[in-house]
């Protein structure tokens, strides 16, 4: 696996904009001209003639504003091409590709669907307060021989676990709450199989002379046969509280769908 990631906006001044997503033209223009640019160097699959895959934007962020509300966001366009090392040949060019966040502006080539066949993955937007990165995916198809755009690409912060030959992603949705998801490409598509969802709850009321207590709510769902079955896990606040070894936690138990080893990751975010 090949990426390029960058986000070189320490000389952006923030201070002055409650949203980054609203800066003004002007300050994205601060961006060193390397930023509108990279490229990787990688073969399609093992032992293949290697393809230079090259991001430019190629157009400056504009305001667009939602002709549907009062709501709009700067949008910037790029564009991949996709050349020979050898020969120089253009094997395909993707055009209009929307950016939406310069931070968010990477280039990855990798096995993303686990059918041999290297697949091209640009970052294109930085979202929420929590900064998930957002991507665009397309997959080779060997009968075209051209990259698909794939609607269904698991979004946000994905990893592709080489292993388990999963993508995994997660997102938080508070300061204690966290989701995370197991996807699998089945049938040309990518499906949700299954999810994890993480809050806080408070067992005991004070008002009745209890001492609240807090735990940790672990709810794990998994698709099995077209059937969504649920277990739900509650641990103590403290990791010293739990059962020996984690036995007890769903995201630490040996051989974990929800513990994968490191080495076997391939991280598209770096947030």
């Amino acid at each position: 696996m090949c990426s390029v990631l960058f986000s070189g906006c320490e000389d952006i001044n923030y201070e002055d904009y409650d949203d980054d997503n609203y800066l003004p033209n002007e300050y994205y223009s601060y961006l060193p001209e390397e930023y509108y640019s990279v490229s990787v160097i990688s073969p399609i699959y093992d032992g293949g003639e290697d393809f230079i895959f090259t991001l430019t934007r190629t157009s400056s962020f504009e305001y667009r504003r939602n002709p549907d509300s009062d709501w709009g966001r700067y949008v910037a366009l790029a564009q991949l091409n996709i050349t020979n090392a050898q020969t120089g040949e253009t094997l395909q060019q993707i055009e209009d590709i929307e950016i939406f966040h310069v931070q968010a502006f990477s280039l990855s080539v990798a096995d993303a669907n686990f059918d041999g066949f290297n697949d091209v993955i640009v970052g294109v937007d930085s979202a929420g307060a929590q900064g998930a990165l957002i991507v665009n995916c397309w997959l080779w198809n060997y009968e075209t021989r051209q990259f698909e755009y794939a609607l269904s690409f698991p979004q946000p912060n994905a990893s592709i676990d080489t292993n388990a030959q999963v993508i995994l992603t997660t997102n938080r949705g508070s300061a204690v709450a966290r989701n995370w998801y197991i996807h699998k490409f089945m049938d040309g598509e990518f499906v949700l199989t299954n999810s994890m969802y993480r809050d806080m709850r408070r067992v005991g009321d004070s008002q009745y002379g209890e001492e609240p207590v807090w735990y940790w709510r672990y709810e794990q769902r998994t698709l099995i046969n077209g059937v969504w079955e649920e277990e739900v896990i509650y641990l103590p606040e403290h990791p010293d509280e739990y059962p020996s070894a984690y036995g007890g936690n769903p995201m630490f138990r040996e051989g974990s769908i929800w513990n994968p080893r490191q080495e076997d990751l391939i991280f598209l975010w770096n947030n």
